[in-house]
């Protein structure tokens, strides 16, 4: 069994990095996120505040960290880029909306 998660923000960060990777971090998951929102707003047309257009953007963002929590939690054993792709392509299946 991996290392235990730590509920931050709505998001699961492993144990071992938890508390002062979170403080370095700061304010920049939100920054990050909402960035994010606005490149698949612009990328596809839609406004920022359009709620598919967040949940796709807040999934991705939510996926990404579970692959490397994944990593994480198997010792590093795994190649990060392959488990990146992995990831990637769990959201190529979803259905247009």
């Amino acid at each position: 069994m991996g290392a235990p998660g730590l509920m931050t923000g709505g998001l699961i960060v492993a144990a071992r990095a938890s508390a002062p990777l979170v403080q370095r971090l700061g304010p920049r998951p939100v920054v990050t996120a909402g960035l994010a929102v606005l490149c698949f707003a612009e990328r596809t047309g839609r406004d920022e505040d359009d709620l598919e257009v967040r949940v796709f953007a807040m999934g991705l963002m939510g996926a990404l960290l579970e692959g490397v929590v994944y990593w994480a939690e198997h010792d590093y054993q795994h190649d990060l880029l392959q488990l990146i792709d992995r990831t990637l392509d769990t959201f190529k299946d979803l259905p247009k909306r």
